[in-house]
Formats: structure tokens, sequence, C-alpha cells
């Protein structure tokens, strides 16, 4: 169990500490944080479970004085030795694979990767993700690891679906960073490494995708899917639409 209090009103607890109406508490802002396209991936289907049952430890909730959780972070230790700017391009889906294989292949970790810091809509703006992303680094100490890295999603690039991540990441409305995580991040210390163009990978038959699109495809090309940060490919011969999400890979270091 990873805790801390603060003015005697907030505690960090570990998933192995929540009880049956927090873990549902969990559950929710998890749904209310993300689109269907995200939440329907298959590789967070298979190894999500085991992210819990292996590294309790590691999902760090933020908790008030009523036990309602106001934050937290899910994060994953895995081994990565070579050059940071050689991270690989799957990013999110790699890094809780290798997570995950490197536990059941007995391969000690030297890194603590972020795959997300979500903060309940009713505290937002209140400066909690600087606290959680304090309490990864903590956690990145407590066990030794070198490294705390994040393929970050940035908040608002579903509304630029069309523009490279390589352009948007810079873009610049009223003088500042158009995107408030990425603002947020830096704000904190964070160093941007590269962009990791598939780190979200999604393949699903036609239909699949027109539930989501709510209407029929009649011909092959890219699509705007909500809440989607890029194009989905469609191809109606092979019966195959493609999402490749780009993130950006991140480092406190």
């Amino acid at each position: 169990m990873h805790r801390l209090d603060m003015d005697n009103q907030y505690s960090f607890v570990s998933f192995s500490d929540l009880d049956h109406r927090q873990k549902q508490q969990y559950r929710n802002i998890i749904q209310n944080a993300f689109p269907r396209i995200v939440l329907e991936s298959k590789v967070t289907e298979e190894y999500w479970p085991r992210l819990e049952t292996y590294f309790p430890e590691y999902q760090v909730y933020l908790t008030n004085s009523t036990k309602e959780i106001v934050a937290f972070i899910n994060a994953i230790p895995f081994s990565y030795k070579r050059p940071l700017n050689e991270l690989p391009d799957d990013g999110w889906d790699w890094m809780l694979k290798q997570g995950i294989e490197n536990k059941e292949q007995n391969i000690i970790p030297n890194c603590i990767g972020g795959l997300q810091i979500i903060v309940n809509t009713n505290y937002l703006g209140q400066g909690y993700s600087r606290i959680i992303i304090n309490a990864a680094k903590s956690l990145r100490t407590e066990k030794g690891l070198e490294h705390l890295l994040i393929p970050i999603r940035p908040t608002f690039k579903h509304h630029f679906p069309h523009m490279e991540m390589e352009k948007y990441m810079h873009y610049q409305e009223e003088g500042k960073l158009y995107d408030p995580w990425i603002r947020s991040h830096l704000r904190n210390d964070a160093r941007i490494i590269k962009v990791c163009h598939n780190a979200m990978n999604i393949k699903r038959a036609i239909p699949y995708w027109e539930g989501l699109l709510g209407r029929k495809i009649k011909t092959s090309g890219n699509y705007v899917v909500d809440g989607a940060l890029n194009t989905v490919t469609m191809n109606l011969e092979d019966n195959l639409g493609e999402y490749r999400e780009a993130n950006i890979w991140i480092s406190y270091d």
C-alpha cells in the first residue's frame, strides 16, 4: 500500500485498499473519461485485468475524507534498456503488454509507465493532476526505478483529427500551447521525447465502425469517428477499419 495523508483530508491508497463502492466509482470514472473507441480496445480487454492483479500497488488513488476517489494513476513497471528516443511506435499498447509479459517471464523492471492519469470530473481544474504526477514520481523513487514514462493522450486532439501529432503538440492559441494536458506535463517538468504514431491500434470489421458512426459506410477512405484523435481508415474490400492513435512519449527524468 502506498499512502500519504495531506491535512488529514486526503489519502493515497492502492487498488488493494479499494472497497466495492470505490471500485465501482473507479470503473465509472474511466467510462466517463474516454470515448467508446478507446474503451473497446482488445489489448485493454486482454491485459487490463492482469494489471490490477499483478500490480495493485502501482494503481494509486487519491481519496478524500468521505472516501470518494478524487484522482488516480494506473501505472505499470516494465523493462526497457534502449535509448528513450528509440521507444516503440506502439506506445500505450506496447507498454501495457510489455509490463504484463515481463512479470510473467520474471524480468526485472527498470521503468514505471503511466497508462492513464484521470481526475474525477467533480475535481477538475484544482491541481489534482499535479498531485498524482508527484505521487508517481515518489513511487518511481520508492521502487528504485530509473524512468517514469508516459505515452500521453492529448485532451483536445480529437478536435483536430486531420492534423499530424507532430504539428498539434506545438500548436498554440493566444500565445500558449493549445492542449491543456501537454501544458500540464510540461509545467511539471516533463520532457517530450517523440510521437508514437500507433500507440493504440484497433482493427474491426466495417459493421463495428458503422455502429460508432451511426450510418452506413459506402466508400473506402478516412473517416472521423467521435472522440478519435486521428481518422479511421476504412477498407470495404477487406471489410476492415483500422484506427492508429498517435500519442506522445514523455519522460520525467
